[in-house]
């Protein structure tokens, strides 16, 4: 049985696919148009990239405090993502 909130999360994926079909037909329907999320980090990246090769980071912990000194963005443990 799926909870309350993906339930809900369904129905607005359809509703919105519908209400995309009926502004603009198939074409508009198909068009790939997501919201991509930017990292806080995409400005730092060659120079944490830089700092990496340099000095690599031992653990997560440590990647942390350095991007921390490097940019003065604290991530959270879970936030942290391998920088493309």
């Amino acid at each position: 049985m799926k909870s309350q909130t993906s339930r809900g999360s369904d129905e607005d994926t359809v509703t919105n696919a519908v209400k995309k079909y009926i502004q603009g037909d198939l074409a508009c329907l198909l068009k790939e148009d997501y919201r991509i999320p930017k990292s806080q980090l995409e400005p730092y990246s060659e120079r944490l990239k830089e700092l990496f090769e340099k000095q690599p980071p031992h653990t997560v912990n440590q990647a942390i405090e350095m991007i921390a000194e490097e940019t003065g963005i604290h991530l959270k443990h879970f936030r942290l993502r391998v920088i493309p």
